[in-house]
């Protein structure tokens, strides 16, 4: 028994859920998500999340500049969960904050169009002085800040006024399972009394262009943009609630399944229909009652997968029933762990 997740709040496409609420799986629609066509012969498509720029946790107009929506997202999310679940000081002051970052280029950055149009004036120059000032007309001196990967990580201990560690994952879907590794740990050796795991994604072009080559084919490629995020805490053996999940180890590799069982398995990191099922193949010698993964209904969520995953485990478990959770990521690491319903 490692830890315990006693909070889980997710968002993508129009679905918010700060209390991490989630209907029956047979509620959930196919992904409907339109297939883009930047490049010839393209076959991706990207859902993007709906945001409510009237929100009463809507950022600050003076970050805006600087914020993906994905990072925007997570902001209001975090908020959320922080007044829902009424953290208090000993979490800003004395917890950790483990943060996993996808795509961290969104479509403001690959605007190339004004790049290129940005470019073309430095030929007019003819000091570094007036190229400096040409070429910032067309480019906003900001615009790089879009950029950062540890973007949604710091504006989320900003807007929670949070203190305590805090740490920035990479790339891929693992990170955010890495991320959950170290908040056990952390937790174990009792350096923090609370840890808030999770991830945001950006779904788009670069995105696809990172992943494209290291996939078999890209025939119905498909990316979400999202944010989930959960709290850990030590294990509780009496802990209650719908979002009450234990952690009861990782497993090294998929061969460690061999004459396993869970109730359920929840797998993700696919970005085509294929990968999807290979993975889900991989797992066979598993023996479980169901499995699900989000592919089919929104496409690979990057960094937010683990979250959405959990949330999916905390609504659909009954008490004391397990599920192995897998995560695989575009390079083909693979993470995985069991927990159970408290």
């Amino acid at each position: 028994m490692l830890a315990t997740i006693s909070a889980i709040g997710f968002w993508e496409s129009d679905v918010f859920s700060a209390d991490g609420a989630l209907g029956p799986r047979a509620a959930l629609s196919l992904n409907q998500a339109t297939t883009q066509r930047q490049l010839p012969d393209l076959d991706a498509a990207f859902r993007q999340l709906v945001l409510d720029a009237t929100h009463p946790n809507y950022p600050k107009l003076s970050d805006l500049k600087i914020l993906r929506n994905d990072t925007i997202a997570a902001l209001i999310l975090t908020q959320q969960m922080q007044v829902l679940h009424q953290w208090d000081q000993s979490f800003k002051e004395k917890g950790a904050l483990l943060v996993a970052n996808s795509n961290f280029i969104d479509d403001d950055v690959l605007d190339f169009e004004s790049i290129a149009q940005a470019v073309s004036q430095l030929q007019k120059a003819h000091d570094p002085s007036t190229e400096n000032k040409l070429f910032g007309t067309g480019i906003s001196p900001l615009l790089p800040l879009r950029t950062l990967t540890n973007g949604a990580q710091s504006f989320i201990a900003q807007y929670l006024d949070f203190y305590g560690s805090s740490t920035t994952y990479g790339s891929t879907a693992i990170a955010s399972m890495q991320a959950l590794r170290d908040a056990c740990n952390l937790l174990q050796i009792k350096v923090c009394p609370v840890v808030l795991v999770g991830g945001c994604h950006y779904a788009n072009l670069f995105s696809f262009l990172n992943n494209c080559l290291l996939l078999k084919d890209t025939v119905g490629y498909a990316e979400a943009s999202a944010a989930s995020f959960f709290m850990l805490t030590p294990f509780d053996g009496q802990a209650a609630g719908k979002n009450c999940l234990h952690i009861l180890h990782f497993y090294k590799h998929l061969d460690e399944l061999l004459d396993e069982s869970a109730d359920w398995l929840f797998y993700g990191g696919a970005f085509t229909p294929l990968q999807d099922k290979e993975l889900l193949n991989s797992c066979q010698q598993l023996q479980y009652t169901a499995a699900f993964s989000w592919f089919a209904h929104t496409g690979n969520l990057g960094a937010a997968e683990l979250g959405m995953l959990l949330a999916a485990a905390a609504n659909w478990l009954l008490k004391d029933q397990t599920a192995v959770v897998v995560l695989q990521d575009a390079y083909g690491v693979v993470e995985l762990f069991k927990v159970q319903k408290a």
